[in-house]
């Protein structure tokens, strides 16, 4: 799925719920949430290789773990030390470059041997993370403090490969949206989140350069999430 088609349904959806937490929050006091997360995450890669010079199309899956920290500020409508507290309006950053994938093949390069008999090279990939951010608002806790959310995400992909083809791949900034849903529980002004949350990124293509033979990398990611969260409230 193409973020063209889940992105404008997301910020909009995004933009309602804000709107109504700021139409509900008119009256009532607020107050800021600091504090850090540790993720355990599980991201879903889905991958086709295009080469140009021979038309041939590899597609590949795969799955990699990875735990994320990460610092958010909060802004509650409601009151400080309340399960049923307000809205909530954060910011979540990742100040961490993590990696996504890492990866050496060996392959046969057929124009590095222009006798066709092909030569043996080591292809060292690896894609990190960078600048994970996520914008996101929180629902007023029910049941005794469960929460729905809902984001908006950006990061920058970066290639970090060493290919013997000699091929690079430019860096890519990717947008995603995430939804989930979570429990928290105050002790004092302290307080402790436990949440899960799945996260759509849009499909991002990849093109070589500094080689003969021009090849594209299509991803399609996707990734689960369980996030353990403490902050202070003042």
């Amino acid at each position: 799925m193409s973020i063209l088609k889940i992105r404008p349904a997301a910020l909009l959806i995004t933009i309602v719920i804000m709107l109504s937490a700021l139409a509900s929050s008119v009256v009532m006091a607020g107050n800021f949430n600091v504090g850090a997360v540790y993720s355990g995450s599980l991201y879903f890669l889905k991958g086709e290789e295009h080469l140009k010079q021979s038309g041939n199309i590899s597609k590949g899956d795969t799955t990699e773990t990875m735990q994320i920290p990460s610092l958010f500020l909060e802004y509650n409508t409601g009151e400080m030390a309340n399960s049923g507290d307000g809205w909530v309006w954060g910011v979540d950053i990742v100040p961490f470059e993590t990696k996504l994938v890492e990866e050496v093949r060996s392959t046969t390069d057929q124009i590095v041997n222009s006798g066709g008999s092909g030569s043996s090279i080591t292809q060292n990939i690896q894609a990190d993370l960078r600048f994970h951010t996520t914008l996101y608002v929180e629902t007023p806790g029910k049941l005794g403090g469960f929460y729905g959310k809902l984001g908006v995400s950006t990061v920058q992909l970066d290639t970090n490969e060493s290919l013997g083809t000699g091929s690079e791949y430019a860096n890519e900034q990717l947008l995603g949206v995430t939804a989930g849903i979570g429990i928290k529980r105050y002790f004092g002004n302290l307080y402790a989140k436990i949440e899960g949350t799945g996260s759509k990124y849009e499909k991002v293509s990849l093109h070589s350069q500094q080689s003969d033979a021009q090849t594209t990398i299509e991803v399609d990611p996707s990734a689960l999430q369980v996030r353990f969260a403490i902050g202070v409230a003042f």
